[in-house]
């Protein structure tokens, strides 16, 4: 080593690693959970992440509105418009609590692919419910006098 002419090249790390994010913008401890479900995915824990993923959700829900009452499904069907969830994103939502309570209560083990379609609903909803009303409320114009 340090000879010339025998220079030592990384040419790549095994296993890769993956930086995990978040959708930017979304409360501390919806992330958390959020986090906690990506890093469960990335160690192939279908189970725990499809969990976690539907907490996230859950937590959410509260954060978008504080006054909701009832089970999951109740408070995704009370969101108030002032919330800015759409039709849509409360389809996501209610995939989101399904798929995650087969996750934590079914007895056949949730598969990769549904901890993945829980993940992209998931971080639809998030980066819709708080990413992109900052980035809109960051992004305004100056007031025209």
């Amino acid at each position: 080593m340090g000879q010339p002419g025998h220079d030592i090249r990384l040419l790549g790390i095994w296993p890769k690693r993956e930086v995990l994010e978040s959708p930017k913008d979304i409360p501390k401890n919806v992330e958390n959970f959020f986090m906690q479900a990506k890093g469960s995915a990335q160690r192939a824990h279908w189970d725990a992440a499809g969990a976690m993923f539907r907490k996230s959700l859950d937590v959410s829900l509260r954060q978008l509105n504080p006054n909701g009452k009832g089970t999951i499904y109740d408070r995704i069907e009370s969101l108030p418009d002032s919330a800015g969830v759409t039709t849509a994103m409360k389809q996501w939502a209610h995939a989101i609590r399904r798929l995650g309570a087969d996750a934590a209560h079914d007895e056949d083990a949730f598969t990769e692919q549904e901890a993945k379609t829980l993940q992209v609903f998931t971080e639809m909803f998030l980066t819709y419910a708080f990413s992109l009303p900052a980035l809109l409320k960051a992004s305004q114009p100056p007031a025209v006098s």
